[in-house]
């Protein structure tokens, strides 16, 4: 065989996958040591510890307004969830259960459900101004409230 007529391609198609290998390795490996830092501020906050708790809230903090403010669409409203879900965090840290889920993942679902309650109000709120709104334009006919007979 005739080396001319051999080509060899560069070894980039087969270090390529490699590399990725090592990359979501690597990110698999930090996303562990991220989880691990924040049950170990969690675990810290549940003891008092307010440096762990400001360092818990500055490494989570944005995911949390976020996520209050995708489900809210109202800033404000997103801000004050999520200083109650921080004030809940400092109150129940030691209730978070790592066998149960991650810590981001519990972060997120106390985000989530506060979100929802605040929905839940919001409706409830609206419900009861349209209810209002029409008791006032029911018409009054002259009579005392009293002496009205809903029975003729």
């Amino acid at each position: 065989m005739d080396d001319d007529n051999v080509r060899v391609f560069p070894a980039r198609s087969a270090a390529r996958p490699v590399a990725l290998r090592m990359t979501m390795a690597e990110e698999a490996a930090s996303r562990a040591s991220a989880a691990a830092e924040l049950k170990a501020w969690i675990e810290r906050s549940a003891a008092g510890d307010q440096g762990a708790f400001a360092a818990l809230y500055d490494a989570t903090s944005e995911v949390v307004f976020g996520v209050a403010l995708r489900i809210l669409c109202d800033r404000s409203e997103a801000e004050e969830v999520a200083t109650d879900v921080f004030l809940q965090v400092w109150r129940d840290a030691a209730r978070f259960d790592p066998s149960r889920g991650s810590p981001i993942a519990w972060l997120l679902l106390l985000t989530r459900s506060r979100a929802i309650d605040r929905l839940r109000s919001r409706k409830t709120a609206r419900q009861a101004e349209r209810s209002l709104e029409f008791a006032e334009s029911v018409p009054d006919e002259g009579r005392d409230p009293g002496e009205r007979s809903w029975i003729s």
